[in-house]
Parts: structure tokens; C-alpha cells; sequence
């Protein structure tokens, strides 16, 4: 994890961006990642991400607020802080629910987000992220599943890293979905 501690960019306000939701998302088993490779050791950007032999990444449709991802400052005593994140998916394609319940359920996941522009945020890709919540009603929502991924407790945390728009596109393409 970088250390990094000293500030490097002015903080700017531009009111044309702000809030405008993603564009689409992947969803990856963590242990179907085989290797990443960072920029360089202290680098926040993903230049790249090799799957396993038999691993994919899943495309998640991102209409309207179906995909959320957040990220909050994670306090170690002991250790440099981190990161904590959390990706809400509102599962609404649901086709086969028990295999869906037990995947979220027991699953360990990374997942790319895409926005309208800018970068593409890779969220848990140190440890991965494990379902804190998974809520589904039959009569809420048309029955779709609410779930929320975050960091584990348990782990010091991540760090905040990103993918240009070209190596997210290029791993969308081969995602299924």
C-alpha cells in the first residue's frame, strides 16, 4: 500500500461535474484474478488486471442507481490508514436466486466502476469485498435483491485506486454479460 502523506494537488471546485451516476460496472471474483499490476509500487493507477484460466469478469448494468460505490477513511492504530469501500448493487436480472444468495453470501469480490468521464474506480482489489447485507422481498421492488460489499473489517483497508477508461473498455469487452 502506498504511504502516502503529503498533499500534491490543489483541491479545485468545478461545477460542471459532480454527482451524475455510472455508466456501467464489472464485477470480478477475487480469487479469479490472477495478477495486477499497479503503475509503479506507490502508483494508485491499475495498468493492468490478468484473469485466471477459467476466471471472467461480469457486467453490471448501471441504470440509474442500481450500482453505488463509496469510499470512507479507514483509522488504524498501528498502521497507516486506509481506505473502506462500499458497493451497493441492486440486483434486478435475478434468473437463478439461490446460486445468486450463496455467491453474495459467501463471495469475495472486486469491482470496476465507469462514470461519464474521468477515471474508473477499483474498488477492493487489495482484499476483496464480502456481502455485509443482502435483502430481498418479494413484493419490494418487483422482487429484486439489495446488496451491499465492503472491505472486511478484519483487514487494514485499501487504498483508493483507479483504471484509465481504455484498460476498463478493454476488460469490459471480454466480460460476460
Amino acid at each position: 500500500m502506498a504511504c502516502i502523506s503529503k498533499l500534491a494537488n490543489a483541491i479545485a471546485y468545478d461545477c460542471d461535474s459532480g454527482a451524475t451516476g455510472l455508466v456501467s460496472a464489472l464485477i470480478i471474483n477475487k480469487a479469479d484474478i490472477a495478477s495486477f499490476v499497479l503503475l509503479s509500487p506507490s502508483a494508485t493507477r491499475v495498468v493492468s488486471i490478468a484473469m485466471a484460466a477459467a476466471g471472467k469478469a461480469y457486467r453490471i448494468d448501471a441504470v440509474k442507481r442500481s450500482v453505488t460505490a463509496s469510499t470512507a477513511l479507514k483509522v488504524n492504530d498501528g498502521a497507516p490508514n486506509a481506505y473502506k469501500h462500499t458497493v451497493a448493487l441492486t440486483v434486478t436480472g435475478i434468473t437463478d436466486l439461490s446460486a445468486l444468495s450463496q455467491a453474495f453470501s459467501n463471495g469475495n469480490f472486486v469491482v470496476i466502476t465507469k462514470g461519464p468521464s474521468g477515471p474508473c474506480y477499483v474498488y477492493g482489489l487489495y482484499y476483496g469485498l464480502s456481502a455485509t447485507a443482502y435483502d430481498r422481498s418479494s413484493h419490494d421492488n418487483g422482487g429484486w435483491a439489495a446488496v451491499t460489499l465492503e472491505t472486511p473489517e478484519t483487514v487494514i483497508g485499501e487504498d483508493n485506486l483507479y483504471m484509465d477508461a481504455g484498460d476498463y473498455d478493454a476488460l469490459y469487452a471480454a466480460a460476460a454479460g
